[in-house]
């Protein structure tokens, strides 16, 4: 994923603004390494650091990118669960879909 996309699952996924610098910081290796940037700040020593570097929650937002890097989250789950959201929102009930 692109920062951009990484920032839309976590706007979508996690309810909460993105902090473009912990995207920035997880993929500055990317152009030198391509997809083997994902070797270096890209596990449970970077969702510590983020949590500790930028606060309540941040350390969540590292984990959602790992998670979407390892393909575990795509942009089509993101798509699915931001149409539910809308869904859902939409009802006027809070019950959801029917």
């Amino acid at each position: 994923m692109r920062n951009e996309e990484h920032c839309r699952a976590t706007r979508i996924l996690l309810g909460i603004s993105p902090n473009k610098k912990i995207h920035r910081h997880m993929h500055a290796y990317a152009k030198k390494m391509r997809s083997g940037h994902r070797q270096k700040r890209h596990d449970y020593h970077a969702v510590e650091s983020m949590e500790k570097r930028y606060g309540k929650g941040r350390g969540l937002e590292a984990a959602l990118h790992i998670a979407c890097e390892m393909g575990l989250v795509t942009n089509a789950d993101v798509n699915l669960w931001e149409k539910l959201l809308k869904a859902t929102l939409n009802d006027g009930h809070g019950g959801g879909l029917r």
